[in-house]
């Protein structure tokens, strides 16, 4: 009769870990929309009572540092009924042609809205890689003309929402290590093309109290010694860390950011796992 109090606190573990992700609930009249940025699928969600972080966690099969870095600020407080959050979720999730057998009961309508100047073809194949004809006979589209705001069915999505086996079987292991991988393939293009390694060292900084704009949450610098667009590798010589970033201007002139080679996005300094506001780090970048 030891062990009964340990059964019992696993099942309350168990129950509680089933009733948090029971808190995120959708219906077949439901309609769901998704966003593409950068190539990524996102989801909208909109926020209702009861809802936590760890019900999305374990609803959409994300890490929790995905949804911090996908919704800027979000790590700072609470959440609050109403609010639409970016959910990152793998592209597989969106069914694009009907599930057969289909029943109503099981899925809700996936919607997006179109962009302005978009067109059908990009929605279709650059998007959601389906036939333009498909998508043209699923909304019941007169012509190929599209006009910004209008709403387009593009799939469905599973009212159980994202399966652990499909997170694990496309490999997702998260936004931060994914944009990473995109900045490292276009450095190694680089390299390819016959450029060079040139290696510098010196100071990093980064804004660890100031509230950056949407833009700059990602793996991005100010630096001088490359142009604007370059992938750069930046080394934390303390732990052996390596990101790859991209260059979006100038270290500015300011007292805070003199006397350093590199500006860090707040999202690179953690990435690189650097806490203080500023740093010793090694660069490393293409030259001709």
């Amino acid at each position: 009769m030891k062990s009964m109090p340990y059964i019992i606190l696993i099942l309350a573990l168990f129950v509680s870990h089933l009733t948090q992700a029971q808190n995120i609930k959708l219906y077949p009249e439901d309609s769901v929309f998704v966003d593409i940025n950068g190539g990524r699928v996102y989801l909208l969600h909109q926020v209702k009572r009861k809802q936590t972080l760890y019900s999305m966690k374990n609803f959409y099969q994300i890490k929790l540092a995905d949804l911090y870095y996908c919704n800027p600020g979000l790590s700072k407080r609470s959440l609050k009924v109403g609010e639409k959050l970016r959910i990152p979720i793998s592209a597989k999730a969106i069914l694009r042609t009907k599930p057969r057998p289909y029943i109503d009961s099981n899925y809700v309508k996936v919607y997006y809205q179109v962009k302005a100047n978009e067109t059908l073809w990009r929605v279709a194949r650059k998007h959601f890689n389906v036939p333009v004809e498909l998508l043209q006979n699923r909304n019941q589209l007169s012509s190929a003309v599209l006009y910004e705001g209008q709403r387009l069915q593009v799939g469905w999505f599973s009212l159980k929402g994202v399966s652990d086996s499909l997170s694990k079987h496309t490999g997702l292991e998260g936004a931060l290590a994914e944009e990473n991988r995109k900045w490292r393939k276009k450095y190694e293009m680089g390299l390819m093309r016959g450029k060079t390694e040139k290696m510098e060292e010196g100071r990093a900084c980064w804004p660890k109290y100031e509230q950056l704009s949407q833009q700059t949450n990602g793996l991005y610098v100010l630096y001088d010694g490359a142009q604007v667009g370059d992938v750069i590798l930046i080394e934390n010589p303390m732990i052996e860390r390596r990101i790859y970033a991209k260059v979006l201007g100038s270290v500015p002139d300011t007292p805070f950011a003199r006397g350093s080679i590199v500006m860090l996005s707040p999202i690179s300094a953690q990435a690189l796992g650097i806490l203080d506001a500023q740093a010793y780090v090694k660069i490393r970048k293409l030259v001709k």
